[in-house]
């Protein structure tokens, strides 16, 4: 059943649309916009995945937890080449926790989010409401 709820296509774009303009900003601007972007992307994947809203929150975390893998990786490797050692990443290992957390807290309510818009927009319209 589980395997039913997953829908691989949608984690996959949430999650290159997250990390690839997470390090547009960050590199282009030197802004980090991850938080957001992960909402966005979840809000991505909540929408594409349909159904209710408990299969976009599945999604949106499954999306959560791969971006925030690979962006605790990238972080690290970051933080190596800036010239940090092994014990500078165990200091940071909370920290990063942490922010691995809370990434895929927001992916999940991004998922949520985006299941709600699709089903208020899939909802049947009066003709009233249409011609506004």
């Amino acid at each position: 059943m589980v395997k039913e709820m997953i829908q691989s296509r949608p984690v996959i774009i949430g999650t290159a649309v997250a990390v690839i303009l997470y390090f547009v900003s960050y590199f282009l601007a030197g802004q980090n916009l991850m938080l957001p972007l992960l909402m966005l992307g979840g809000i991505l994947v909540g929408y594409m995945v349909g159904g209710d809203f408990k299969n976009g929150l599945f999604n949106g975390t499954i999306m959560g937890v791969v971006t925030g893998i690979i962006n605790v990786v990238l972080l690290v490797i970051m933080v190596m080449i800036q010239g940090g050692n092994t014990i500078l990443i165990s200091a940071l290992a909370g920290s990063l926790i942490i922010y691995l957390v809370l990434q895929i807290i927001l992916a999940a309510a991004g998922g949520f989010f985006g299941s709600i818009i699709r089903t208020e927009s899939e909802l049947d319209r009066s003709p009233a409401e249409e011609s506004d």
